[in-house]
C-alpha cells in the first residue's frame, strides 16, 4: 500500500492547530490523517480531508461530503474495507491528491466559489455572495426552472 505522507502536501502547512493556516495531522506511521485550513484553532469554513489509517478510504467535508470508498462484500472483515486493487490504490491517491490541492487552493485564494456547483467567480457571469455562502447565476437559473416547473404542475392540478 502506497503511503500518503507529507511529500504530497504543499510546503506551507503546520502541525499546530493554534497557528492560522494549513494544518496537517499524521498517523504514527507517517500516513496523512487530516488536512485542512484552520483559523483561531478551529477548522475554517473550507474543505478538509480525512484519511482512514489503513490508507483505503478518505472523505472530504465542508457542508457536503465527497467520499472515496470501496464497495464492501457482505463477508467483509467486521466492516473494514477490503484490500485495494492496484487500480483502486491509484484512484485513491488521485482522490487525495486532488483534494489536498483543492483545499490548498481554496485556502490560499480569496476567489469565492458557488456553494452549489463550486465554480469560481471567473467561471460564471455573476456570483452572488451571502454572509457565509455564494450562488452563481447558473445555479439561480436552474433553481428558477425548478420553481417554474413546480408552479406549472400546481396550476394544472
Amino acid at each position: 500500500m502506497k503511503k500518503i505522507d507529507k511529500s504530497l502536501l504543499p510546503d506551507d502547512y503546520n502541525t499546530n492547530k493554534d497557528e492560522d493556516g494549513f494544518y496537517a495531522e499524521f498517523y504514527e506511521d507517517g500516513q496523512l490523517s487530516h488536512y485542512g485550513f484552520y483559523s483561531d484553532g478551529e477548522l475554517d469554513d473550507r474543505w478538509a480531508i480525512y484519511l482512514e489509517p489503513d490508507g483505503n478510504g478518505a472523505f472530504v467535508q465542508r457542508t457536503v461530503t465527497v467520499d472515496f470508498a470501496v464497495e464492501e462484500e457482505k463477508d467483509s472483515n467486521n466492516g473494514h474495507h477490503p484490500e485495494l486493487t492496484p487500480e483502486e490504490e491509484e484512484e485513491y491517491e488521485e482522490f487525495v491528491t486532488h483534494w489536498v490541492s483543492r483545499i490548498h487552493e481554496d485556502g490560499s485564494a480569496i476567489t469565492p466559489r458557488c456553494s452549489f456547483c463550486e465554480k469560481t467567480s471567473v467561471e460564471v457571469r455573476k456570483l452572488i455572495a451571502g454572509p457565509t455562502t455564494c450562488i452563481c447565476d447558473e445555479c439561480v437559473a436552474f433553481c428558477q426552472e425548478i420553481l417554474s416547473e413546480e408552479t406549472a404542475e400546481n396550476e394544472d392540478d
